[in-house]
């Protein structure tokens, strides 16, 4: 039996910032746009995303926890200050149940900076 060849392994496409941000602005739903910046910002698989909860924010150490992952491990990604505030938006659009995120003190500091930053 002759064996195979190797096939070369091909490296993932990477989008530019530019062009991520052009997907995310065409999803009109605010819902929708945060399901996905999450996808996106974690690295997030479908089947993760679908046991993900709002508990598993850690807003105080900027970390999400991810369960039920690839090989039934957990892991923890980190949180971008802008992810947090779009969860904030879109718990405050939808009035969830978040008062432990939007309290604490990273939060307050994360809004107050990043805010800043955007007025830069």
């Amino acid at each position: 039996m002759v064996p195979f060849g190797k096939r070369p392994k091909r490296l993932p496409t990477v989008l530019s910032r530019q062009a991520v941000d052009e997907l995310l602005r065409c999803t009109e739903n605010l819902k929708h746009r945060t399901f996905f910046s999450t996808l996106y910002a974690c690295g997030m698989r479908i089947s993760e995303a679908a046991h993900w909860q709002i508990s598993d924010i850690d807003s105080a150490r900027m970390q999400i926890r991810i369960a039920r992952g690839k090989g039934a491990k957990e892991r923890r990604v980190p949180l971008s200050p802008r992810l947090l505030e779009e969860l904030s938006e879109l718990a405050l659009a939808n009035r969830m149940e978040m008062a432990d995120l939007l309290v604490t003190a990273a939060w307050k500091s994360l809004r107050k900076t990043t805010r800043e930053q955007q007025d830069d």
